[in-house]
């Protein structure tokens, strides 16, 4: 038994055409054709019931504009409207909080403050990863490399100074910037 593959529009044509001359022998037609059974003689059916345009393979495809009726068009253009909206407001976004990173970083790490907008930007707006990350300008792997790496020593003591400092100047009457 052959297993099943794709054909195009014209092989399914002439996939019925050799079944029908040859008296519906949907095993023959199989054997031929490189098709299975099934394949052979769904083709037959269909074209039998429906004419050579149900042999046409339309699944995934929209319709054509000049098909859709005035209210699937409006309909359509609303939905394209709508993403386009969520795309700028999510660019805005991110934009703002990768502006307020860049200011704040001390890290080392070749694009900290782009990974930490993205990282934030997910987590509070449940925007894609991989459209924060063609915004940002980096990859997706390197997203989720930075993501699970291990922080190293020096850079976590940067991290609690940073903080120290900030509660430093948040509360001035602290005489010691130490824990």
């Amino acid at each position: 038994m052959t297993k099943g593959r794709k054909t195009t529009f014209e092989e399914r044509v002439e996939i019925v055409q050799y079944c029908i001359a040859h008296n519906r022998n949907y095993a023959e037609t199989a054997e031929k054709y490189q098709i299975s059974y099934q394949q052979a003689h769904s083709y037959t059916v269909k074209y039998e019931s429906g004419g050579v345009e149900v042999l046409r393979d339309h699944r995934g495809k929209r319709k054509n504009v000049d098909e859709m009726s005035e209210l699937k068009k409006l309909r359509a253009e609303i939905k394209i409207l709508k993403a386009e909206k969520e795309h700028v407001e999510m660019e805005v976004s991110f934009l703002k909080t990768r502006r307020n990173k860049e200011e704040a970083g001390l890290s080392l790490v070749h694009h900290e403050h782009i990974y930490q907008a993205i990282k934030e930007e997910h987590k509070e707006h449940n925007h894609p990863i991989t459209d924060l990350c063609k915004l940002g300008g980096v990859s997706r792997a390197s997203y989720y490399k930075w993501l699970h790496r291990e922080i190293p020593e020096n850079e976590q003591k940067k991290s609690r100074l940073l903080m120290r400092l900030k509660r430093f100047i948040q509360n001035p009457q602290i005489k010691d910037i130490k824990e």
